[in-house]
C-alpha cells in the first residue's frame, strides 16, 4: 500500500551563514560592520549577536540605527564565560528573526 509523506517533514532547512568579527578593543570591528551593512540589499535580513564585555551597550546603539536586529550578550566573553549561552542565543535569533545571515561581533577582550 503506497504511503504519502508529509512534505513539511521532508523540507530541508537551509543553513544560516554566520560571520564572526573579532579583534582588539578599538580595532574598528563595529566600523567595518557598519560599512558592510550599507552595501547589503534592503531586503537582506541580517541579525547581529553583539558581545559587550561590560554592561554598556554603546556600539549596539550605533548598529541598531542601521535597522538591523541586535541581540546582546553582556558581562562576559563569548569564547570563555558565555560559551553555553551562545548556542541558545543563536537558536533564539533563528526562531525570532529568521535571518539571511548572522553577524557575531566578539568583545575586544575576546580570545577566539
Amino acid at each position: 500500500m503506497p504511503t504519502t509523506s508529509d512534505s513539511s517533514s521532508d523540507a530541508r532547512v537551509s543553513p544560516i551563514p554566520v560571520t564572526v568579527f573579532t579583534g582588539f578593543l578599538g580595532a574598528g570591528k563595529t566600523t567595518i560592520i557598519m560599512d558592510l551593512l550599507k552595501s547589503m540589499p534592503p531586503n537582506y535580513n541580517i541579525v547581529m549577536l553583539k558581545n559587550e564585555f561590560g554592561d554598556a551597550e554603546t556600539d549596539s546603539a550605533l548598529v541598531r540605527e542601521s535597522n538591523i536586529q541586535v541581540q546582546e550578550m553582556t558581562n562576559g566573553c563569548l569564547c570563555c564565560v558565555l560559551v553555553g549561552q551562545m548556542q541558545s542565543a543563536l537558536l533564539e535569533m533563528k526562531e525570532k528573526f529568521n535571518p539571511d545571515r548572522i553577524i557575531i561581533e566578539t568583545s575586544g577582550s575576546a580570545f577566539p
